[in-house]
């Protein structure tokens, strides 16, 4: 009973997404190009010798690349870190 039970559940849930975008009225329909994938993007640099690193390191910096140009810029880091 209870797979007959999850059958009818399953196929009311799938008409029901369906006819969300059904009839041509004020569904919307997801399309490739209305689907933006955003990038995290990783910068890693070298730091010299001083206050952030006495020793030197790398400083890293994290975070989304929002204009989807491939660059980590200034206003879309996140997250820093000196190692």
């Amino acid at each position: 009973m209870k797979n007959v039970q999850r059958k009818s559940l399953l196929g009311v849930l799938i008409i029901g997404l369906l006819s969300l975008n059904g009839c041509g009225g004020s569904g919307t329909t997801i399309t490739e190009t209305q689907i933006q994938t955003v990038e995290s993007l990783v910068e890693v640099t070298s730091e010299p010798n001083g206050t952030n690193c006495q020793s030197g390191g790398q400083f890293i910096e994290l975070g989304l690349d929002q204009n989807t140009n491939l660059l980590l810029d200034d206003n879309e880091v996140t997250s820093s870190y000196y190692v």
